[in-house]
């Protein structure tokens, strides 16, 4: 079954996740360089995304889309060039001690307008959903009840309204990557990262997560990038799709163009390469 049969009927008012009042942000990288030794990763990458759009990246294993996010994130330090989030800069952080600690600065502005979802849910094991959800907002000076208040609409959003008191270990698979959402969300992030979210879940459970999603692109004023293997879940959300390749884009475009009539030669292998697996 394909992203589209199991997004069959769904609108904005089956997923009613608001994230006010967070508005979404624009996304830069200029000349962006990511290697690791003699592997470039990413290839002096320039992007621009606007406030408000949803990006969906593309690609086969190795081809970068993750590193574009992890670098966004602080999680793989960029070699060259500038990533900008809003008003914030994200920059190689070497020169002098005055010029990290500025860096260091900036990054922390950037990552506090960010909400990243992983291909694993992370949670931590000895909290309970809501107290997972909740530690970010209290880390960042939240008192307890409206930190509360707030992780239990959000839980209750994602369809878990029941389960603010059970552990990871007692909740699917499915149910805990809801849980990752929601705490990604509490942060009230202007732009939000989906990093290969369905990967890790069973097939019955990636519908949910992609209803959610949807939700989310229909609903909320955010950014949205997301790196995914569901091409059909791409074209139905995404206002724009990018190919990459090798840390360079490839092709980039509106969803119909890249699915119904890709330019370039390697678009066009990687999409048929899909068809021939049945994906």
């Amino acid at each position: 079954m394909g992203a589209c049969d199991r997004l069959a009927g769904t609108t904005a008012r089956d997923v009613q996740l608001s994230t006010e009042p967070s508005k979404g942000a624009a996304v830069g990288f200029e000349g962006v360089t990511k290697a690791y030794g003699d592997h470039v990763v990413l290839d002096n990458l320039t992007l621009h995304i606007e406030a408000g759009e949803c990006v969906a990246i593309i690609g086969p294993s190795g081809s970068g889309k993750t590193t574009v996010l992890r670098c966004m994130v602080g999680f793989a330090p960029i070699d060259d060039g500038k990533i900008h989030v809003g008003s914030a800069t994200v920059v190689p952080v070497s020169g002098s001690r005055s010029e990290r600690k500025l860096a260091r600065e900036q990054l922390r502005s950037v990552r506090s307008q960010l909400g990243m979802v992983f291909q694993q849910f992370n949670l931590f094991p000895h909290l309970t959903a809501l107290n997972n959800v909740t530690l970010g907002p209290r880390q960042a000076g939240l008192a307890r009840e409206p930190a509360e208040d707030l992780a239990q609409q959000l839980l209750s959003q994602v369809g878990l309204a029941e389960k603010g008191s059970s552990y990871p270990r007692q909740l699917s698979g499915g149910q805990q990557q809801r849980v990752a959402i929601a705490r990604a969300l509490a942060m009230q992030p202007s732009v939000m990262l989906f990093d290969e979210v369905t990967s890790a879940l069973d097939p019955e459970m990636v519908g949910d997560i992609l209803r959610l999603i949807r939700g989310l692109t229909e609903t909320s004023a955010m950014t949205i990038l997301l790196v995914t293997h569901e091409m059909e879940f791409a074209e139905l959300v995404a206002d724009r799709v990018i190919f990459m390749e090798g840390g360079v884009i490839v092709e980039q475009g509106p969803p119909e163009q890249i699915f119904n009539s890709p330019q370039e030669k390697r678009t066009i292998q990687f999409l048929r390469s899909l068809k021939d697996k049945g994906g």
